[in-house]
């Protein structure tokens, strides 16, 4: 019986230690243009068209990268989240290329993105 004692701790540290991590991550774009802009975004798991007022943030999609080690989260090619990343205002849409990891500022699991009047 005291051997079942001693090895119940040795289990539960082991299973501690042995853990695999899955990070949240975050696409966020903040709308620092003069109106109202029109986001679609298409990824493997939703296909969405969003609406931002000026100086508005908004998180546009939300994943994870699936099990990962603990010292993530760890930076991931945009193209491998999203398929189809457009900005548009009004009738002009963005020159930008949202698809590009340029586009992107990672920190901490959030991807993070600012739309500007001189994209249009």
């Amino acid at each position: 019986m005291k051997f079942l004692y001693l090895l119940f701790p040795i289990v539960i540290l082991i299973s501690f230690t042995s853990c695999e991590y899955s990070y949240p991550y975050r696409y966020a774009l903040t709308n620092n243009t003069d109106s109202l802009i029109y986001v679609h975004v298409k990824t493997y798991k939703i296909d969405s068209l969003y609406q931002m007022k000026s100086g508005e943030k908004k998180i546009i999609y939300e994943t994870d990268h699936g099990i990962e080690g603990s010292r993530g989260p760890y930076f991931q090619d945009v193209n491998k989240d999203i398929m189809l990343f457009s900005v548009s205002k009004g009738s002009l849409v963005s020159r930008r290329d949202y698809l590009n990891n340029n586009s992107w500022y990672f920190e901490k699991g959030e991807y993070s993105s600012t739309v500007l009047n001189s994209e249009f």
